[in-house]
Order: C-alpha cells, then sequence, then structure tokens
C-alpha cells in the first residue's frame, strides 16, 4: 500500500500498483524518489505535518537506494512562511550533526512538491530512519528503567547533546534541541539511544542570544511540552541549560514509570515527590536528577563537558559508596557499634545518637523530606545540642517558611558557637533575604569582628550593602582590609572582593583603578557576570571595545545574575549586540 501526500485528498490510501492517486490524482512517487508506505500519526490529527515511513527508490549521497526514510510533510498554514523557517533550520541542523544517535539528511532531503491539482505546494524533510521504539513506549512495555540501564542511557543522551550543543565549530555555534521527552527518544534493538525531531532546534548565535536576552518573548519561537519544558523556555527563552531540565524531567518518568499526574507534589513548593517512587535508585542518582530537572538555572550544570565529568568520574563512585550505607554489613555494624555505645556509658550513647539524628536529618533534607528532617534535627539537637545542627535545621524551616524557627535556630547556633563567625554570617544573610537590611548590617558586621577581620564572605556581602546604601568611603575601606587578609584558598571569595573593590571605583570615577581591579577579579573567576558587566561599562567610558566583556555579561549564568543590580547591568547591551543592519 502507497500513500498519497496531498494533505486534502479525501482517500489517501491506494494499491500498490498505482502510480497517482485513486482519488485526486496527485502522483504516488514523491519527487522522483520517494513512495510513502504508512503514516506514522493518524492522517487526521491537526498539526501542523504529517509524517511518513518512505521507501527512497533511488538513495543519495548518504542513503543508499530502497532505503527506509522518515518523510515529514509540512501542510499549508496562515502562519506557513514561520513552518517552512522551521523546517529548513531543521534540515540544517541534521545535516550539520554528525552522530550516530541523530538522523542523517543530505542536501537534497529539503525539497518542495507542488500539488498538481490546487495551488498549494508542499515543503518536505527526508532523514534517516531508526529502528526501535520510543521510550514512552518501552516504559509502557517494560515498566520503569532500573539504575544500571538509566545511568547506561543518560550517557548516551548527553553525548548526544554535546555534540547538539557544541556544533561544528565554537565560531559557527552549536543548537539548542528543545523538545527533549519520551517520545523523541528511540530505544533501538541494540538498547543504544537515538534523539530524533529536531523541529524546534535553534542555533544558539549570537543574535538568538540577543534575542533571549531581550524582553520581547514573541521574538524567539516558542517550543513547549508540558512538564518537561524549563520555565525560561515558557518564557521564550531557551538555553543550552533548558535542555538539561527536559533531560532531567524525561529520566525522573523513566525511573519511575509513572506519569508527573500521578505523583503528588510538595504542598509549599510545588515540588514533584517522585523519590518514593524510585527507591531502587542510589541517593546520589537522584539528587543528580533533581539537580538536572531544578527550576533555577543557576543550580544545573553548567554545559554537557561537566555532566560527562561527572556521569563517569565521580557518580560511580558515589553509588559504590551508597551501596555500601545500604548493604548488611554496615547495617550490622551500626547496630553493634549503638549497642557498645549504651554499654560503654549513657554519655556516649547519647553521643551516637545525636549524630545519627543529624545525619538522618541531613539525608531527609537533601531528599526534600522537609517535615521530617525537621523533626530529625529537633531529636539531635534534644540529645546534644550543636551548632552544625541547629544551623541546618534553620536552613530546613526556611523551605518550609517558618521563620520563627529560622530566627531562634540561628540565635541558638550563635549562643553555642559565639566565637566563630558563620553563625553570625548566616544570620545576617538570612536577615538579607528578608529585606531587613539594618539588621542584616549589624549581624554582618560582628560576623567581621569575631573572624578578626580575615573573613571574606561577610565583607564581601557588607561591602554590597553599603554600596547600595551609597557609603562607598566605608565600603572602599571595607574592601581593602579584606583584600589584607589571607585568601590564597579562596579563589571566588578574593575575585568578589575584587570585583566589588572595582565597583565602587566605578562609581568614584577612578576609571583605572576599576579596570584593574574587574581584570584581576575576571582573571581569578572568569564566570562571574557581574565583573564582566562592570569592566564592559568601565571600557566604555574609557573608549575602548566592551562587546567581549558585555556578551560574557549576558551569556555567562552564575548565582549573581540573581542581584538586582546586575540584572539591570544586563539589560543595557542588547541594542549593543544586535547585528547592524545591512545597507540596500
Amino acid at each position: 500500500m502507497s500513500y498519497c501526500i496531498n494533505p486534502w485528498c479525501k482517500a489517501r490510501d491506494n494499491n500498490d500498483r498505482a502510480e497517482r492517486c485513486q482519488a485526486c490524482g496527485s502522483p504516488l512517487l514523491i519527487n522522483n524518489r520517494f513512495i510513502l508506505l504508512r503514516p506514522l500519526f493518524d492522517l487526521k490529527r491537526h498539526h501542523i505535518c504529517d509524517v511518513f515511513e518512505a521507501l527512497d527508490t533511488k538513495g543519495s549521497w548518504i542513503h543508499p537506494a530502497n532505503t527506509l526514510m522518515i518523510l515529514k510533510v509540512l501542510k499549508g498554514y496562515d502562519e506557513q512562511n514561520k513552518y517552512i523557517a522551521m523546517l529548513e533550520k531543521e534540515a540544517e541542523a541534521l545535516q550539520l550533526l554528525k552522530h550516530p544517535g541523530i538522523p542523517k539528511c543530505d542536501l537534497d532531503d529539503f525539497f518542495s512538491v507542488r500539488l498538481e491539482n490546487g495551488p498549494d505546494e508542499l515543503f518536505c524533510l527526508a532523514m534517516s530512519k531508526f529502528e526501535g521504539i520510543t521510550l514512552d513506549e518501552w516504559i509502557q512495555q517494560h515498566g520503569r528503567v532500573g539504575q544500571s540501564l538509566a545511568l547506561n542511557w543518560l550517557v548516551q543522551l548527553v553525548e548526544i547533546l554535546d555534540v547538539v550543543h557544541k556544533g561544528v565549530s565554537p565560531r559557527a555555534g552549536g543548537f539548542i534541541h528543545r523538545d527533549i521527552k519520551p517520545s523523541n527518544i528511540i530505544v533501538q534493538p541494540d538498547n543504544t539511544l537515538a534523539l530524533i525531531d529536531f523541529g524546534g532546534a535553534r542555533q544558539t548565535t549570537h543574535t538568538y542570544y540577543a534575542k533571549v536576552a531581550g524582553r520581547n518573548r514573541e521574538l524567539v519561537t516558542q517550543i513547549h511540552s508540558l512538564s518537561y519544558t524549563a520555565p525560561e523556555q515558557i518564557d521564550g527563552k531557551a538555553i543550552p541549560q533548558s535542555d538539561f531540565f527536559s533531560l532531567g524531567k524525561t529520566f525522573i518518568h523513566a525511573v519511575t514509570g509513572k506519569a508527573f499526574s500521578e505523583i503528588p507534589r510538595d504542598k509549599i513548593t510545588g515540588k514533584l515527590l517522585w523519590h518514593p517512587y524510585a527507591k531502587h535508585l542510589d541517593k546520589p542518582l537522584r539528587a543528580f536528577l533533581d539537580q538536572l530537572s531544578s527550576d533555577a538555572i543557576a543550580r544545573r550544570p553548567k554545559d554537557t563537558t561537566e555532566i560527562l565529568s561527572y556521569l563517569r568520574e565521580i557518580l560511580p563512585f558515589q553509588l559504590k559508596r551508597s551501596r555500601f550505607f545500604k548493604s548488611k554489613l554496615f547495617l550490622f555494624g551500626t547496630f553493634f557499634a549503638l549497642i557498645l555505645s549504651l554499654v560503654l556509658g549513657f554519655r556516649y550513647g547519647r553521643l551516637f545518637l545525636a549524630e545519627q539524628f543529624y545525619r538522618i536529618g541531613l539525608e531527609q533534607m537533601k531528599d526534600n523530606q522537609l517535615q521530617l528532617g525537621k523533626k530529625s534535627f529537633e531529636q539531635s539537637i534534644f540529645l546534644l545540642p550543636t551548632e552544625k545542627a541547629n544551623t541546618n535545621l534553620a536552613f530546613l524551616c526556611k523551605q518550609l517558611q517558618d521563620f520563627t524557627c529560622v530566627y531562634s535556630s540561628f540565635k541558638n547556633a550563635i549562643e553555642l558557637s559565639p566565637t566563630t563567625y558563620p553563625p553570625y554570617f548566616n544570620l545576617a544573610s538570612f536577615h538579607e533575604d528578608r529585606g531587613e537590611i539594618a539588621q542584616a548590617i549589624a549581624a554582618y558586621r560582628k560576623s567581621i569582628t569575631v573572624s578578626n577581620n580575615k573573613a571574606p564572605e561577610p565583607i564581601n556581602n557588607l561591602a554590597r550593602l553599603l554600596i547600595l546604601e551609597g557609603k562607598y568611603a566605608e565600603a572602599h575601606q571595607l574592601l581593602k582590609l579584606g583584600l589584607g587578609s589571607n585568601l590564597n584558598q579562596n579563589s571566588f571569595a578574593h575575585a568578589v572582593l575584587l570585583k566589588n573593590l572595582g565597583w565602587v571605583q566605578f562609581i568614584l570615577r577612578n576609571y583605572d583603578l576599576a579596570k584593574l581591579s574587574l581584570v584581576q577579579s575576571i582573571n581569578l573567576e572568569p564566570n562571574l557576570a557581574s565583573s564582566h558587566c562592570l569592566l564592559a561599562q568601565v571600557l566604555e567610558i574609557k573608549q575602548q571595545s566592551a562587546n567581549d566583556e558585555w556578551r560574557a555579561c549576558l551569556f555567562i549564568q552564575s548565582d549573581d545574575i540573581l542581584n538586582p543590580e546586575v540584572d539591570k547591568w544586563r539589560s543595557i547591551p542588547i541594542d549593543r549586540l544586535l547585528p547592524p543592519k545591512r545597507s540596500p
């Protein structure tokens, strides 16, 4: 049986001997090359494309003759030009990207067909076909994915994404897939994976990033699938890390075997409580899937190289250690140690139990079991109050929005460790997050005093608040004090101190000194967006080229981009990075 390509034909299936459609008369040999064997989706569905399995009777440079192919046929729509451009970009991506898990596409595989009995021109894209079933279908047949296979498949897909994101060269830029989900992953008979449907792929050129950084959502075509799409992508601002979110959600579905609608969510945070449905996974792997699918971009890995390094070199060791802690040998040893501690004396037994409750609280906190974690920390503190248990209880209560618990826990931590700076620093950070600036400044000052003026973290945070309050001289003096302490083992804190010093010097119009401080900051920590934003402004005032710094300011995803001043600085360069208009 062969099928008619005409989307408006009323009877599209024909017998094998027919050369033209028996209903509308359209030729059944498409582009003198393809015969449509069967539709892969219902032809009556409302979609911009029909998708067929097709026989390539002639072949091409990369496809042998009589090969089974996939042929996408774009129907005519009001926004047809937009969809033609998307189909053409998909063809370009498949022609450039070379990986056995990505469909192959030749230059001649993107073409158009004009219907004989109508004015419509149909645009088509042919690509290689993978044997196998979708990951969705695999889960329906086999159930949830085991840990070993999940790890194997995760590495395979990240290796494919590594090729997609990096492209053919750094200068040409890579691509963002933008539609990773179980139905777009093929499980082949040998258990290798393929990634398909590059219809939403976008090349990561400077022009694209300039659109993403802009305020107009309509500038970037939005592609999203319910439950698998990152929040920033829904806002039309997809970046490579958006694919990591989709990848994480895809594997959460795979290892639970459940639709997201079947998994409960935390009533306060809205987070998916999926861990109880994937207890066959060790905790490090579950934690990594949470990191991939985090709503916060800064929590996701920065690139595929970082992910592959973690999956190949770090995670296997963590899984072995996790399995040991769950082993009968470890459980027996823990029970024996508990009995021994009780025999040796109540004091030592209480110390041991307090430490066990503390460790359990940490694990429950990582697994987002916040109420259970709170009870474990409280039991640990009841047995033996410590600064570390109170501090972690405060952090957990902050997630629960139990602010009375936060304040009391931080104050208890200070009482237990009054001569160390971290408890004061943690309380100050909490005041700052709550907008209680006067209290935050006071607590930061106390933290600095207790540290003998040597702790860079409270110095940096206090200097930033002083700058925002307009107290530039005091901030300048404080930063000089911080830079005079021993920072050899904390290059990041050193870089932030230099950034804040450059900020003060910039405000005070000491542009040469500001440039020197900011360059030193970037040399220590290249991935600090605020340093690049400030240096770009300094270079512009000095009438020097600032384009590279503006690009870094816009595209680096560091934690400091959440600060309001950095968001303001990042809104400056969008017009500068848009390509110049060509003269007619």
